[in-house]
Parts: structure tokens; C-alpha cells; sequence
């Protein structure tokens, strides 16, 4: 009798121990170099300890006793401080001393304004289908940190919550938790990182914006004339307030800067500030830009200095945080497409607007697509311009745009962006780059330049190729040297990179390793294709002199001759091995060292 006891007991303990409480993937957000914040959900409230350790045996464990509360439908976002930064901390949950199931880890971000790291952020937006491949690549870059651009699932369109779903408090409180258990997520992302997000259109109906939701359509009259009507209707004016309520309840994210006008915020990590704006609930639709005369059966587009993407508050709070801002670099995220050059497109579908067009495989005319393209920045001049002047007259530079809602990823340099962007939205859509290509054919067959040319001059998804396949987007910061952003896919093949070198505000600002230096710097680094070595121009380089590269071991890899002083010399990595190496200068007189990491 007494061994059927043991047994029934150890029995008891074994399935205790592999129990699951929480019924929803932690998240890690709101993240700076000390404090964290974790979202937690169990069945019924429930008293829980986090634990928190530098290691995964979780020896010296910090534990914090919370626990989940009624009013929030069995959810709550504990606030984590006093930890150190630029660390991974792994976390594990306790009820009643047995662990979870669900556990996890995050790194917090270096001290602000500290450039002495190097940076790894990843982006993406519009995942609605599985895509293991693709997330396990995302996982396999180990960003410090991940960044959501909106679309994270569509939960309007999933089992028991419909477009009005925030007008309900209980539906509201479970959708975030859709979001986290969506198994790309679980699986890959929530685990291993922390994550800021902001919504797009994924709160209601498909292309909210404002207090509206718009359609149009196209028939053709008796007299085979195209006719596209432009239609508004209202939004139930609670469905606004729920979203940013249940963002502010059951989001783990940064603080608003004024939760009455959007869920925009801002963040610094290290030598980063991020700016993410709400590019839909305080706008003017874009319904109000476009003016139709019947008689002629003419649609105009001409928005005013009222027509606004951002809204007055978030536009000043907006322009004023990148002006002060002290960060190296600064990143304005946005759920649609920041590009200038989108203007240039709505000019076409306006000279297009007498015909009948596919567009994406939906049946429009030119007025269609150019009303679907004044969905972004080039749509609200007033917004748009408000930031270029920054930095075409005010002298703010390092402005970057990372975007979403295309359901591509591409990058222009600036050219044609007025900026350089990062367009990262092709998580798991199912019609990669289909708009591109698209819009890439109407611009050839009307003898114009390409897409790359015009739009995306580094390249992509669908630019100048077909390649549809999932996609993300990476950025690596190299302190106060270069930024480097990236498309990779689903196969693990980098689509297009491009490296934005920061722009001193005055040259004696740049940055130098000590007064005697012979290498005066040598970027990037961590590096991946090529490494340049910038020199001393004061320097009396004899003609012997040279830069070697040499492995951890030693022994000598490349040697290179110094040819000018003033022009930085090139080593080509790209056949070198991850790991460690020494950049040496060999001279008559004098040699330097420093250590490299090549890290691809």
C-alpha cells in the first residue's frame, strides 16, 4: 500500500512538473539597458514568480512574485528593473515552485547614446501563414531586438473575433495572446528576443484609416467610359479607443506619447533612437485628398496642408523628437511606406484613370491604383515634406525609415525615398512582391524608368527579378561609423544590402582611436564582405609599409600596400572564415594592431 502511495505521488509530481499554467507565450517588450517589461496570461488569475538569471541554470536567480488579475481577463505586464545593460537574461515562470513549460530569454540594450557597440534589429511586418524557414533564418541572425511594422496576424479574420472585436473588452484582452501563440512567433521570435510592434491596419477592417474605412469601384457607363466611385464609410468611434486601450493593457510595449491620438512612442538603444509613429488612427482619409467632377467624369488629387497621415499632435511631437534627439541614429518606423517617390506613381494611375486596370489581381482603373498609393507618406505632402526638410534644410541627419504593408521587402539608399529605406513586410503574406512586379511592368510599358530606378535603387523582392518568397528585413549598427541594412529570404539569400555611412555634423566630430593613431579607424565592424581601413593622413608611410591581416593563431592571411593616405584601403573578406582576426600596420618606423570580428 505504502509503494502504491509513492508511486501515485511521484506520479503527480512528474505531471506537475511538465504542467502548463500560462495559456499564452510570454512577450518581452519596453526594453531599455535596465529595466524590461513581460507580459504574462493564465487561465484564472494565479500567483506566479518570474525567474531571472545571466545564465540558463538560472544560478543566482533574481525572482519577482506577481501575479495575473481578474480585471485583465488573467493577464498582467510585470515591470522588470535593475538589470545590467547589453545582457541576455533568461526567464522562467513558477506556480507554486514547479516551472512552466513556457520560458524564454531578451537582451537589454546598451546605456543610451553609447556607440561602442555593435547592433542587430531585426524588422518585419504581414505574417499570416507558417513560414518555419524563413523564421528559423530570423532567428539564426540573433538580433538583439525585433520590430513589427504591423499585420502580426490579421485577428479581425480569426475565430471569434470579427472586425469590431475592440469594441469588446474580453475579445480585446485575447488579442494580443492571438498574436502571441501565432506558432512562427511562439516558436521563433517571443523566446529568443524582445520586441517593440505597432499596428497597421490588423485592429479592424482591412485599410482603416481615421474614423473611416474606404472602398471605391469601377464599372464602365453606356458609352464604354471608365467610372470609378470613391466611397467612405464611418467606423464605430469606439473600435479607435479599444485598439489603443488594449494595446496600453495587454502590450508590453513602450509608454505613448499621447494614447488620445495614436499608440505612437519612441525608444534609444545605445546609440539608436527609434520613432514609431500611428500612420492610422489620427489621419485624414485619403478620401478627402481626391476631388471628382461628374460632368466630365475627371478625378483630381490635391491635398492641402490639412490632409495629414500623422495628425498635428504626432506630427510636432514627431518632428521635434528627431530635431533634439542626441542618438547617432535615428529610425522613424511606420506601418506604410515612407518613399517620396510613391507621388510620382499617383501622378500615373491619375493619367491612367481612364482605363481599366488589374492591379494585383484586382480589377481597378488608374484612379484605383493611384488611390491605393495615397494610402502612404507621398499621399500627405504636409507630413512627408515636414520630415525631408529636416533634413534637406535643418541640418538633421541620419534620419532612417524602416516601413511596412507591401508585403515585400526592398531598400532605396535615399535617392529616391528621400531617405534610405528599409521596406520590410513580406513575412508571410502569400503575394510577395506581386505588387512590384506590377507596377514595374506600368512604368516600362510607359517608357519609364524601371522600379529600381525610380523607387527601390538597391533592390528586392520583385526588383528586377521574381523573386516572391518570404522575406525580412535586418540592420546592423556599427556605432557612430555605418549602418548597414539587408533583405534576406526565406532560402537564407540576401536579396540587397546597403551600407548608409553617418554623416558627421562636423569633421572634427569624426571618430578617431587615440591622437597617435596610425589607423585612424576601421569599419565596419563586426564586417561580412569588406573591411576598410581609413589611415593617418599625417603619417610618413614608407614605401615598404603595409596593412596585414592575420588569424587568432598568428599566421599571416593577406598583406596589402599603402598606396595613399587619405583613401581608405579595402580588404575583401568575403572568403574569410567567422572568428577573430588582427588588422596590423607593419612599418619601418612604427606598427599598430587592432582586433577585427568577421561575423556573417
Amino acid at each position: 500500500m505504502i509503494n502504491k502511495i509513492v508511486l501515485v505521488a511521484l506520479l503527480a509530481n512528474t505531471l506537475m512538473a511538465s504542467a502548463q499554467n500560462l495559456v499564452s507565450t510570454p512577450a518581452v517588450g519596453g526594453i531599455t539597458a535596465t529595466t524590461a517589461r513581460i507580459f504574462v496570461k493564465t487561465e484564472v488569475p494565479k500567483t506566479f514568480q518570474i525567474e531571472l538569471s545571466t545564465n540558463e541554470n538560472f544560478t543566482n536567480a533574481t525572482l519577482i512574485t506577481d501575479s495575473t488579475r481578474a480585471n485583465l481577463y488573467g493577464s498582467v505586464i510585470v515591470n522588470v528593473s535593475a538589470l545590467q545593460p547589453f545582457t541576455r537574461y533568461y526567464y522562467q515562470f513558477k506556480f507554486n515552485g514547479i516551472a512552466d513549460s513556457l520560458n524564454g530569454s531578451f537582451k537589454t540594450f546598451p546605456v543610451e547614446n553609447d556607440n561602442s557597440n555593435y547592433l542587430k534589429i531585426a524588422v518585419g511586418s504581414c505574417n499570416y501563414f507558417p513560414n518555419s524557414s524563413l523564421f528559423q533564418s530570423i532567428k539564426d541572425f540573433n538580433p538583439d531586438f525585433f520590430i513589427h511594422l504591423g499585420d502580426w496576424i490579421y485577428v479581425p479574420s480569426s475565430p471569434g473575433f470579427g472586425w469590431d472585436y475592440n469594441l469588446f473588452p474580453e475579445k480585446r484582452a485575447n488579442a494580443f495572446p492571438e498574436k502571441f501563440n501565432d506558432p512562427m512567433m511562439k516558436q521563433y521570435i517571443l523566446p529568443n528576443m524582445g520586441i517593440d510592434y505597432i499596428y497597421d491596419d490588423d485592429y479592424s477592417q482591412n485599410d482603416s484609416e481615421g474614423d473611416y474605412y474606404p472602398s471605391d469601384n469601377t464599372t464602365t457607363n453606356g458609352n464604354g467610359d471608365v467610372v470609378t466611385r470613391l466611397t467612405l464609410t464611418p467606423m464605430p468611434l469606439d473600435i479607435n479607443r479599444g485598439a489603443r486601450q488594449a494595446y496600453a493593457q495587454y502590450f508590453p510595449g513602450y509608454a505613448m506619447a499621447d494614447s488620445s491620438k495614436g499608440i505612437f512612442h519612441s525608444f534609444k538603444m545605445g546609440n539608436a533612437e527609434i520613432f514609431m509613429t500611428d500612420v492610422r488612427m489620427a489621419r485624414t482619409p485619403r478620401y478627402f485628398a481626391f476631388e471628382y467632377d461628374s460632368v466630365a467624369n475627371f478625378w483630381k488629387f490635391e491635398p492641402d496642408n490639412s490632409h495629414s497621415i500623422l495628425g498635428e499632435t504626432q506630427r510636432n511631437w514627431l518632428i521635434n523628437g528627431l530635431k533634439n534627439s542626441t542618438a547617432d541614429w535615428k529610425i522613424l518606423g511606420t506601418g506604410l511606406v515612407f518613399n517620396k517617390n510613391y507621388k510620382r506613381l499617383i501622378d500615373i494611375g491619375m493619367l491612367l484613370q481612364g482605363l481599366a486596370l488589374e492591379i494585383a489581381g484586382v480589377q481597378g482603373s488608374g484612379v484605383t491604383l493611384a488611390y491605393s498609393l495615397a494610402n502612404n507618406w507621398a499621399g500627405f505632402p504636409v507630413d512627408l515634406n515636414a520630415v525631408l526638410d529636416l533634413k534637406n534644410n535643418e541640418g538633421v541627419k541620419n534620419i532612417i525609415a524602416i516601413s511596412g504593408d507591401t508585403h515585400s521587402s526592398v531598400i532605396d539608399d535615399g535617392r529616391n525615398a528621400g531617405i534610405p529605406e528599409l521596406n520590410a513586410s513580406g513575412l508571410a503574406a502569400g503575394d510577395e512582391a506581386y505588387l512590384n512586379f506590377y507596377i514595374d511592368s506600368i512604368v516600362r510599358t510607359l517608357g519609364n524608368q524601371s522600379i529600381r530606378e525610380i523607387l527601390w535603387s538597391v533592390g528586392g523582392n520583385g526588383i528586377d527579378n521574381r523573386n516572391f518568397s518570404d522575406s525580412y528585413g535586418t540592420i546592423e549598427i556599427f556605432g557612430d561609423d555605418s549602418l548597414r541594412m539587408c533583405v534576406v529570404d526565406e532560402l537564407n539569400e540576401t536579396l540587397a544590402c546597403a551600407t548608409i555611412q553617418h554623416e558627421k555634423t562636423t569633421a572634427a566630430e569624426t571618430k578617431i582611436w587615440k591622437a597617435n593613431s596610425l589607423m585612424n579607424l576601421i569599419y565596419p565592424n563586426p564586417a561580412k564582405d569588406v573591411i576598410h581601413v581609413l589611415l593617418n593622413e599625417n603619417i610618413e608611410a614608407d614605401k615598404k609599409d603595409r596593412i596585414a591581416v592575420y588569424d587568432v593563431n598568428g599566421r599571416l592571411i593577406e598583406a596589402i600596400s599603402i598606396l595613399k593616405n587619405n583613401e581608405p584601403i579595402a580588404i575583401n573578406v568575403a572568403n574569410y572564415n567567422n572568428g577573430n582576426y588582427v588588422i596590423k600596420y607593419e612599418g619601418k618606423k612604427k606598427t599598430e594592431s587592432k582586433k577585427i570580428l568577421i561575423q556573417k
